[in-house]
């Protein structure tokens, strides 16, 4: 039986230049439950899961979350500038 995981996001913002991307994004995401990440173009999806993955540094927020029980490989969880 797996180990249930957390991830939680909280006040999350982005900006590119004069563009906010995201602004006080607020998310908990658990394991073993289906999850959907909608919205117009331009909205952040992506800009949110590039910030989860990593790729890139929020310009504001915090985030916590339980690990996994294992991962298939060396994953980093952190970006440059995470708080």
């Amino acid at each position: 039986m797996a180990v249930p995981f957390t991830l939680e996001v909280k006040a999350l913002s982005k900006s590119f230049g004069a563009t906010q991307a995201l602004k006080d994004v607020s998310l908990t995401v658990q394991s073993g439950l289906v999850h959907a990440l909608i919205g117009e173009n331009g909205a952040g999806k992506s800009t949110l899961v590039k910030i989860l993955k990593g790729d890139l540094a929020p310009d504001g927020g915090s985030s916590s979350g339980t690990e996994p029980p294992s991962a298939p490989g060396p994953v980093e969880r952190t970006a440059p500038g995470w708080p």
